[in-house]
């Protein structure tokens, strides 16, 4: 699903048995410049070590690009930090995503 609001993003990850891992996925514009950015949690109990996941990431214009960065079992990762124009509104999003606090 993509919107000029928001673009659906799926993907696989594989994980030890109960570990929570955060996962950072953005979506840019033709030009690719950021329009949504979030740090999913994915927190689901139990021996499933292959998870399929779907975000609905929100985002402030229309995305042709969506893409997930990284994911890591550390909340902090080494991925590209989120790169909206100067006056831009992060877009809120929905849990379990956190959008960035603009700096």
């Amino acid at each position: 699903m993509n919107s000029d609001t928001s673009v659906s993003v799926s993907w696989q990850i594989a994980r030890p048995d109960n570990t929570t891992v955060y996962c950072v996925v953005r979506a840019q514009n033709d030009k690719r410049i950021d329009v949504g950015y979030a740090t999913v949690t994915i927190d689901k109990p139990g021996s499933v070590t292959q998870i399929d996941e779907i975000y609905t990431l929100r985002t402030e214009s229309k995305a042709v690009l969506a893409e997930v960065l990284g994911c890591s079992v550390n909340k902090v990762q080494r991925v590209p930090a989120p790169d909206f124009p100067p006056g831009v509104q992060i877009p809120a999003q929905d849990p379990p995503g956190v959008a960035p606090t603009a700096s």
